[in-house]
């Protein structure tokens, strides 16, 4: 992703444009979640929270990125029936099922996250198993995004690191809802940035370029060959020293 970035930067900065001029040119407040429409990756978490928010007045986006979200299907029946019931709220799904896949096309998906960049935006990820984040690294490095994460294996590294902050992770649905209720007023109060760590983003990008990565492979495999031909150089000058004490 961040090669396509680099190579197409201006036809992402095209989409970048389309989305903030067609989709997203308001402040209202989004929620964004990537993944599967899976019960272990906190799916119907994320339902739940919306219609918790909307119910209590919270007219906000959720955006959700999936692949397989189509129309028959339960979950997108029952955002349909919250946004019917409630009045407010507003709902954009992103999926093949739908014809605007963003998987597909990673450059539009890059695009997305850009614009939501300049917006506030919380991304969401409530996942109860986590092996790496990449969606979330994603939306860090390309959104620079406030992200409220589960505290979960997957993530714990990159909270260390500082990527993530702290004060944005959750464990129960009861954490989720009022941590996104206090950070959706923060947000409203001009506080989104004190959320986001943009230099310690910074440095993940460069951690996860892959230039960057074969700089630093190449110095250490400079430095290992190095070290090898130190050591073989070594040996041939102790075995020299060796064969003319015996001559």
């Amino acid at each position: 992703m961040i090669s396509l970035y680099r190579y197409y930067k201006d036809e992402i900065e095209v989409y970048k444009n389309a989305y903030l001029e067609n989709h997203y040119k308001d402040n209202k407040i989004n929620l964004l979640y990537v993944g599967r429409r899976a019960r272990e990756k906190g799916i119907y978490d994320l339902i739940r929270l919306f219609e918790d928010l909307v119910k209590d007045g919270e007219d906000v986006r959720l955006i959700i990125v999936s692949p397989e979200f189509g129309k028959n299907t339960e979950e997108y029946k029952k955002l349909e029936e919250i946004v019917n019931k409630y009045g407010r709220g507003e709902v954009h799904i992103y999926s093949n099922a739908l014809g605007n896949s963003l998987h597909e096309y990673p450059l539009y998906y890059i695009g997305l996250l850009k614009a939501l960049g300049e917006k506030p935006t919380i991304y969401i990820n409530p996942a109860y198993t986590e092996s790496y984040g990449l969606s979330t690294l994603e939306a860090l490095i390309f959104g620079k995004l406030l992200t409220i994460h589960r505290y979960v294996d997957g993530l714990k590294e990159l909270e260390e690191e500082g990527y993530l902050n702290s004060q944005t992770a959750f464990r129960t649905y009861e954490d989720l809802v009022n941590l996104t209720k206090k950070i959706i007023e923060e947000i409203k109060n001009g506080k989104y940035d004190e959320y986001v760590n943009k230099k310690a983003i910074e440095i993940l990008e460069k951690e996860v370029d892959p230039e960057e990565l074969a700089y630093e492979y190449a110095k250490i495999i400079g430095e290992i060959l190095y070290d090898q031909l130190k050591s073989e150089y070594n040996n041939s000058e102790a075995q020299s020293e060796e064969i003319e004490a015996v001559m």
